[in-house]
């Protein structure tokens, strides 16, 4: 231990392996050999509480469509998420944020909106957390028709929506099979009894949007079945 008293440590992949799931049969020592007392802590997920604007306006120019807000909160912001209800379309957006309605700064450049038919869509915007009493964003209209927009959510950023201490691990594709509908990969991630947050996709495809879905195998006396743990889409 570098110090005296409460120390917190990521507990090695080895032991997290060896362990049994709930970690019970875990127990830290010291150099003489003396038990040392612990606690687990586990990551918990922070639920995102979208909050619906103070104002929301919409105008149209030759070339953009304008979203106005007014966030109404006097704590920091992330993200916005916009509601439409056109099912094909794929545009690019620029954020911007005012503190007081005269100067803006941009917050975002070309980041993209997207509906497709198969039902792949992304309508969420993200940014740096800051207080940000008034948004502008700002659709690319010159590639396409403009798309309706009925309204909007604001999320206002939360401490410890990452888990602290966090570690990205590669794991090892097992085995990959395709067939004309999907592909299918099987991972092993290294280890048992890991608190799994995120998986990151790479891709060499420049342009590219399927729907994903997460699943894991859970074997019970004679049977095996297959359960969904996350769906989303990749972009």
């Amino acid at each position: 231990m570098p110090a005296a008293g409460i120390v917190k440590l990521n507990l090695p992949v080895e032991t997290l392996d060896a362990a049994r799931p709930g970690l019970e049969d875990l127990r830290l020592y010291d150099a003489a050999g003396n038990e040392v007392p612990y606690w687990i802590a586990h990551p918990v997920p922070v639920v995102r509480k979208p909050q619906s604007p103070k104002s929301f306006q919409v105008s149209l120019t030759p070339q953009n469509t304008i979203v106005a807000l007014e966030t109404g909160l006097t704590q920091a912001v992330d993200g916005v998420t916009l509601e439409s209800a056109a099912n094909n379309f794929i545009k690019a957006v620029r954020i911007e944020g005012s503190r007081d309605g005269e100067t803006w700064q941009t917050l975002g450049e070309g980041q993209p909106i997207f509906r497709q038919p198969n039902g792949a869509a992304q309508l969420h915007l993200s940014f740096s957390s800051a207080v940000w009493p008034r948004l502008r964003l700002i659709i690319d209209d010159r590639r396409s028709q403009p798309i309706p927009l009925t309204g909007a959510a604001v999320y206002p950023a939360e401490a410890g929506s990452e888990p602290e201490n966090a570690e990205w691990m590669q794991p090892v594709i097992l085995d990959r099979h395709e067939n004309p509908r999907e592909t299918r990969l099987t991972l092993d991630l290294g280890a048992a009894n890991l608190d799994l947050t995120a998986i990151q996709i790479q891709s060499d495809a420049p342009l590219f949007t399927r729907n994903i879905a997460l699943a894991v195998t859970r074997v019970s006396e004679d049977s095996a079945r297959e359960d969904t743990l996350a769906r989303g889409t990749i972009f």
